[in-house]
């Protein structure tokens, strides 16, 4: 790493440092720095730590992509398939939503029902 580049962890200790009034000091002798500044010290000696720290970031962003996806599926999948299931179901519904077009979306339908099913059955 060069030296006129700062790592990512001393960018994300400076924006989380604390203010000048709220600095902590460490003794008489010693200069005051931040909790983040010295957190990113101790980061920067522990190996394990920044792997650990790194594997916990990955799992939350894992759970809010597969919260996305189950709130997506739920949201917009769960009330098409009962649109269509409800069409299916209730013929008195086909006009009304499929108009005039009925009789070919029935077809297309069917036809790749058909596919899927024989799909299914050569696997």
């Amino acid at each position: 790493m060069g030296e006129g580049k700062a790592s990512c962890l001393q960018i994300i200790c400076r924006m989380f440092s604390l203010p000048q009034s709220m600095q902590l000091s460490h003794g008489e002798g010693t200069p005051s720095g931040t909790i983040a500044a010295a957190a990113g010290q101790w980061l920067q000696t522990h190996e394990e730590a920044q792997v650990m720290l790194g594997s916990v970031l990955v799992m939350v962003g894992v759970w809010w992509l597969a919260r996305t996806l189950i709130s997506l599926v739920f949201n917009l999948l769960c009330p098409l398939l009962l649109v269509l299931g409800a069409v299916v179901c209730f013929p008195q519904l086909r006009q009304p939503l499929l108009g005039q077009h009925y009789p070919a979306a029935a077809r297309c339908a069917r036809a790749l029902l058909l596919a899927a099913a024989d799909r299914i059955k050569t696997d």
